[in-house]
């Protein structure tokens, strides 16, 4: 256990920004920290530790976007509501689901089946402290989300920019910009953030944030998973097409979490092994039904399998992540009403129940067994 007694004396605001309808505030957060072991054996005592914190204060839409009610057979970020009627008995709980608010610029052309762009599209501003081949992935993995909005009828969805060199308006900490920043961090991993309104489940914003040391991990995860049957593998040194595959398949995975969609760890039981050791079905649908599943790298190859060329990670988005796209943007126009709108969307899962490819699982963790498989 963990406890914190915050240190005002040793705490200080660093800076404020002010914005067209946002401010942020920086500090340095300090406190005295104590960690104890089953709660018996103390391992620190009040042990000085420091933040530096970003708070924002920000103006919601006026116009508010209409909710979408969730469903826990699908894998959606969502905030709980309570429910006051005065025709039940108790109170109901229910959710709504987070996702950007997409409408199209041409209503008439979109209700006919053509392909329109939205009123405001998904725009993420790419930090320019990136190495050249990190950035050229960063636009592949963000840009192949687009193929699932195609289907569902809208294009040029997510869009990505550099850094305005020009834009005297433009500053990463105005929670309006949709980031991917560079960190400098010993971590290995890339973390994202959604900000949304509570009101409706609106996303207002996204940041994702890539480690310095993100390579690392990748080379260490391809050695041992993959070294068995690639020779080109057994190294500590990455080569840069190696680095762009895995780092692509990761970062697909949190713009996923950008647009409303969490982890789907059902997605890798959907295809079974002798499928995954054929080139051709790794090509075409991938490792797991879902890039939502934490699985990079296909470790069931054998030497007898694998010739050089095969699929060895996830390169594309899944079966379920098209479908779960649509659930989530999809356009139900007889429905003027989130209940008309829940009845035609339960519909929609139904239709798919008892098929893996549309199974979805939640993270697993030593508190909360959610699936017994």
């Amino acid at each position: 256990s963990v406890s914190g007694t915050f240190n005002s004396k040793a705490s200080t605001v660093t800076g404020i920004k002010a914005f067209e309808d946002n401010a942020s505030i920086k500090s340095y957060m300090s406190y005295s920290v104590s960690t104890k072991l089953m709660g018996l054996y103390t391992l620190s005592q009040n042990v000085p530790v420091t933040f530096q914190v970003t708070r924002t204060i920000l103006l919601l839409p006026e116009q508010k976007m209409r909710p979408r009610v969730s469903d826990s057979r699908i894998g959606i970020f969502n905030t709980n509501r309570l429910n006051f009627d005065k025709n039940e008995d108790f109170i109901k709980t229910y959710s709504m689901i987070h996702r950007w608010n997409l409408q199209p610029k041409d209503t008439a052309a979109y209700l006919r089946g053509e392909l329109v762009e939205p009123v405001k599209p998904i725009v993420f501003y790419l930090d320019d402290a990136f190495p050249a081949a990190w950035a050229k992935g960063a636009r592949m993995g963000i840009l192949r989300w687009n193929k699932a909005f195609e289907k569902i009828g809208f294009k040029n969805v997510i869009q990505i920019l550099d850094f305005p060199k020009d834009d005297p308006n433009f500053d990463p900490d105005n929670l309006k910009y949709s980031c991917i920043r560079y960190v400098i961090s010993p971590s290995e991993g890339i973390n994202d953030n959604v900000w949304t309104d509570p009101r409706t489940g609106e996303i207002i914003s996204a940041n994702i944030y890539i480690c310095h040391n993100l390579p690392m991990q990748i080379q260490r995860d391809r050695l041992l998973q993959t070294a068995a049957y690639d020779k080109s593998a057994r190294t500590l040194t990455l080569n840069e097409e190696d680095f762009g595959k895995a780092f692509v398949s990761m970062l697909m995975r949190n713009i996923g979490h950008c647009l409303g969609l969490t982890d789907n760890l059902a997605g890798s039981a959907a295809y079974s092994a002798d499928s995954l050791r054929s080139a051709g079905f790794t090509k075409e649908k991938g490792l797991s039904s879902s890039v939502m599943d934490d699985l990079t790298f296909n470790y069931l190859l054998s030497a007898d399998h694998y010739k050089k060329g095969d699929s060895w990670c996830q390169e594309s988005i899944g079966e379920y992540d098209y479908w779960a796209i649509r659930w989530l943007y999809g356009s139900f126009s007889n429905a003027d009403t989130p209940e008309k709108e829940s009845a035609m969307l339960k519909k929609l899962v139904s239709e798919k129940s008892g098929n893996p490819v549309y199974m979805y699982g939640k993270r697993q963790n030593r508190r909360a067994f959610y699936d017994p498989r």
